[in-house]
């Protein structure tokens, strides 16, 4: 496990520094679904000993797996004595009302939670990133989605690395 950890945090540091992810002075605010992407990611980014909280959003889709998610990461949080910020949405609402997918509906209600959040913690000089754990099969996803709704040249892109203030460390 050390070995693949090493792999892991250097391609990390790599990929980061390459982008201008973060620095020690930068705030991450790890977006933390309590699955294994956004576990790992959280994991490697305290080894690394960023400056984190985490943000964590229940979308009451999946019922007890919901809940489940939600008592995990509150569970952890507690135990690591790490700032965690919890919203519970009705999305199945959000969407009737807003008449849009269940799938825009939670990416609309997710980044709008993460920079209400975001902007109560950054200040004059204090720089605040929120961080998903997309990675490259993620990008590649999306790549082909674009392909196949028809895309122009400029669509022809996967996931950027750093979107206004998202981060997505894990597209190496």
């Amino acid at each position: 496990m050390y070995l693949l950890e090493n792999l892991l945090l250097n391609k990390l540091r790599t990929f980061a520094a390459g982008h201008h992810l973060f620095d020690k002075n930068t705030l991450v605010l790890i977006a933390l679904s309590g699955g294994r992407d956004s576990v790992v990611l959280t994991h490697l980014l305290r080894i690394l000993e960023q400056p984190m909280q985490w943000i964590h959003c229940n979308f009451q889709l999946r019922g007890v797996e919901s809940e489940r998610d939600e008592q995990f990461v509150h569970q952890w949080a507690s135990a690591l004595k790490v700032n965690l910020h919890t919203k519970r949405f009705d999305t199945n609402s959000y969407a009737d009302i807003n008449r849009c997918s269940i799938q825009v509906a939670a990416r609309e209600l997710r980044y709008a939670y993460f920079e209400q959040v975001r902007q109560s913690l950054a200040g004059p000089g204090k720089t605040v990133r929120v961080a998903t754990a997309h990675h490259a099969g993620d990008s590649a996803e999306t790549l082909l989605m674009h392909l196949f709704r028809g895309t122009g040249i400029e669509g022809l892109r996967g996931i950027p690395a750093l979107h206004g203030t998202i981060i997505r460390p894990l597209l190496w």
